[in-house]
């Protein structure tokens, strides 16, 4: 295996060939360590060949072998590695980004990335204009910003479903916010 390893290591483009040298090889072994580190070592690959262009499934297929490493519940190296490479994939990431500008009365955008994410909620609190936050790339760990979520009420709220494939890749999209009047807004 280890041979085998060394060898896909040099010539990644053998990807078909090194999954079915696995598949046979896996075949053989008795031990369920053993089989799990086959297993996460399929796994990894199919983790890493995944693209949302050419190899759509291939984070899927790597989640259902991790499944499988996780049933055994034996406590290795490979089931603990298992866990972690699937906690990483699966795991919910969301970020906004928000016109900084806009007229008054005018329909503002939301542009969104988000994985494993199917509906946001975006809150909008109005702010004199004399409240400066005080880092604007980290709004939500500044004080004034949690005082006001925390005493007022958000003057808008906006409960919208976003595009997720079920694929476990990063997507993008952009949402269209309600007309706000004038004035200076904190977002949550």
């Amino acid at each position: 295996f280890r041979r085998a390893k060394f060898l896909y290591d040099r010539n990644t483009s053998a990807f078909q060939e090194y999954i079915l040298f696995l598949n046979d090889f896996q075949k053989t072994l008795n031990k369920p360590e053993e089989i799990q580190e086959i297993q996460l070592e399929k796994a990894n690959l199919y983790n890493h060949k995944a693209s949302s262009q050419i190899f759509p499934d291939g984070k899927k297929i790597a989640v259902g072998i991790l499944d499988s490493i996780l049933k055994i519940e034996n406590r290795s190296n490979a089931y603990k590695a298992a866990f972690v490479l699937k906690q990483q994939i699966t795991a919910k990431s969301f970020q906004t980004e928000f016109q900084e500008f806009t007229y008054e009365s005018e329909n503002a955008r939301a542009f969104i990335s988000s994985q494993n994410i199917n509906n946001i909620r975006l809150s909008f609190y109005r702010i004199s204009s004399k409240i400066t936050l005080k880092n604007r790339a980290k709004k939500a760990t500044d004080s004034i910003a949690q005082t006001i979520k925390l005493k007022k009420a958000p003057d808008f709220v906006l409960n919208a479903k976003i595009p997720n494939r079920e694929d476990f890749f990063q997507t993008s999209t952009e949402i269209l916010l309600p007309k706000l009047s004038l004035g200076k807004y904190l977002d949550h």
